[in-house]
Order: C-alpha cells, then sequence, then structure tokens
C-alpha cells in the first residue's frame, strides 16, 4: 500500500515537474501561435538583435527572429517569421527598432509608400528597404556632461527620451536638444552642458539624420489631417445654419397655425358637448327611426306614387259634434285585410 502511494506520489510529482517546464520553455521561446510564413531580409547591421526577438507591425507582435546569419557580402541575412493572416508586399520595408532602454531590439514591418504587391512566402526584403541597427552607447555616451549633473529620475525622463526619438515617434532631434537645455538650465549650467552636448552628438548625427523622412511623413500627414478638419469644420457649419433656418421657419409655421387650432379645438369641444347634452333624444330617435323607415318604406311600396288606407277614423270637434268613438259605434271595428 505504501509503495503504491510513493508511486503515485512520484508520478504525479514528475506530471507537474514537466507540465511546469514545458510552460517555462514556450514562455522563453515566445512563439507565435497559429500557422505561420517565414521571410528573411537584409541588414547592413543587426547590432542588438537576437534570436527570439519581436517582429511587429504597427506596433502589434505578429513575429519572432528565428535565425542570424553573416552573408558573403558582409551583410546579416535574418530570417523571420509572422502570421499566416499577415502579408509582405514589394514595398514592405524592414527596421531595426528599439525596444526599451536595455538594449533590447525588434523588427519593424512597416507598409512603403505605394500599395505594392503582395509577395509568397520565402520572399526576401533587399538592402534597398532596410533600416539598420544604431549604436545607443554611443548617443548616450554623447550625453554625459548632462547626466552628471541630473537627478536619476531626470536621466531616466531624458533617456526615454531619446528611445523614442530613436523609434521615430514623433519626437524630433530638435526637441530633444531643446528639453536637454531646460533641464540643465535648472542646475545654471545651459551654456556649457548645450555646447557639450551638441559636440558629441556630431558622431551620431548621420544615424538620426536616417529618421528625418519618418518626421517629415508625419508633418505631411498632420497637415492633411488639419485640412481634413477644416472642410468638416465649414461643412458642420453650413449644416448648423440651414438647422437655424428650418428652426425659424418651423416656429413662423407653428405661430400662423396656432389660432386656427385653438378655434379648432374650441368647436370640437362645442360638437362634443352638444352630442352629451342631446343623448337622450338620440337614443330615442335610434329607438324610433326603423319603425319610421319601415313605413316609408310601405307608404311607396307600390312604385313611384304613394298608397295609404285609413284603418280607423275618429271625428270630434270639442267633444260636443261628433263626440269621441261615434263613428266606430256607427261603422265597427271591423277592418280591411290590408289594416290587419
Amino acid at each position: 500500500m505504501k509503495s503504491t502511494k510513493a508511486l503515485f506520489g512520484f508520478s504525479f510529482f514528475v506530471v507537474l515537474t514537466v507540465v511546469l517546464t514545458y510552460t517555462v520553455w514556450s514562455t522563453l521561446q515566445r512563439s507565435v501561435p497559429g500557422t505561420t510564413h517565414s521571410y528573411s531580409a537584409l541588414f547592413t547591421d543587426v547590432l542588438g538583435l537576437r534570436v527570439g526577438d519581436d517582429v511587429r507591425m504597427a506596433g502589434v507582435r505578429v513575429g519572432r527572429v528565428d535565425k542570424i546569419d553573416f552573408t558573403d557580402d558582409y551583410t546579416a541575412r535574418v530570417d523571420f517569421r509572422i502570421e499566416a493572416r499577415q502579408h509582405l508586399t514589394d514595398t514592405t520595408k524592414a527596421l531595426v527598432r528599439y525596444q526599451n532602454l536595455i538594449g533590447q531590439r525588434y523588427i519593424a514591418l512597416a507598409a512603403g509608400e505605394a500599395a505594392g504587391v503582395t509577395v509568397p512566402p520565402g520572399s526576401q526584403i533587399p538592402l534597398t528597404r532596410t533600416e539598420p541597427s544604431f549604436d545607443v552607447s554611443a548617443l548616450l555616451s554623447g550625453f554625459e556632461p548632462l547626466f552628471s549633473v541630473l537627478q536619476p529620475d531626470q536621466i531616466n525622463s531624458l533617456s526615454e527620451t531619446l528611445i523614442q526619438a530613436l523609434q521615430g515617434n514623433e519626437i524630433s532631434l530638435s526637441a530633444l536638444i531643446t528639453q536637454a537645455a531646460e533641464l540643465a538650465d535648472t542646475f545654471g549650467q545651459r551654456d556649457e552642458i548645450l555646447g557639450d552636448v551638441l559636440g558629441n552628438l556630431s558622431a551620431v548625427m548621420s544615424g538620426l539624420a536616417n529618421r528625418s523622412g519618418e518626421l517629415e511623413t508625419l508633418i505631411t500627414q498632420t497637415r492633411s489631417l488639419m485640412d481634413g478638419l477644416y472642410a468638416e469644420g465649414q461643412s458642420l457649419k453650413s449644416s448648423v445654419d440651414r438647422v437655424a433656418t428650418a428652426t425659424d421657419s418651423l416656429v413662423t409655421l407653428i405661430g400662423q397655425v396656432k389660432p386656427g387650432m385653438g378655434e379648432a379645438q374650441r368647436t370640437a369641444t362645442q360638437g362634443v358637448m352638444m352630442l352629451l347634452y342631446n343623448g337622450a333624444a338620440l337614443d330615442r330617435a335610434a329607438v324610433e327611426l326603423p319603425d319610421f323607415l319601415n313605413g316609408v318604406a310601405r307608404f311607396t311600396s307600390y312604385g313611384a306614387y304613394g298608397n295609404a288606407y285609413i284603418c280607423r277614423l275618429d271625428v270630434s270637434l270639442w267633444n260636443v259634434v261628433l263626440p269621441p268613438g261615434l263613428f266606430s259605434q256607427v261603422g265597427g271595428e271591423s277592418q280591411s285585410g290590408v289594416c290587419r
């Protein structure tokens, strides 16, 4: 019995260990779920890029780097795979971007200026449509004079700004230098620190210049957005003017109709009251009207002329001449078949 319990406990421990090991392994592998397609790209420099790093589109992870090789013509070939529902075109660009301050990189796949034609899996992105890595350590070393007089939180903020500038997140080099100068002003060393920073940045200006195209694209898109918003604002203004005019017309119409509506309401009230006051007479007329109509029908039942029979006659003048009942006493009560 004890051996059975020990075997069961050992088996449970082994299964649990395998499951946990697989979970940790799959987490570290950062695999791509579902069906994937493989592609490759050529770079002049992939400094800091590692196997397993992310492949992203518009900031969303869609794949991973599978392999990095050195080619005969002194270029780096990066093999990667992405989700099958994502497609590359013959204008897609591959860019090595910074992921965080500890030096991690990822490959960003960006759409080209033109729509392009979808390329099959296994295709390669040439050097003309790739952007290499950038040595951020040289850039940060250039800011060493500034870092020496800043607080740790200010250093972290400035470093994050540098990374965003390298990633092309709408931050220009001029704004970056202005921020550095404003921080240095806190310590009264604006001129000296700004001079040192500008001197040390001369070695990395060419690398940052590669991002100028993205800034130009951002400005162009912003201008197009503002033009569109202005056009929509004019359209909205015209709509509001038309609504205001229609409202004025409606108010005028209501003012013209209101007296007639009041008179109609009073007339309807009088008609209803008249029906209520004469309700008993109307009820009696509704009961007697069928008999009257039956009599009229009998009177005209022989065609276009009337036909009437006197079934009973009693004539009396002041109850003296021809007393009441005299005619019936003389003629009797018998009647013709028509009257019966």
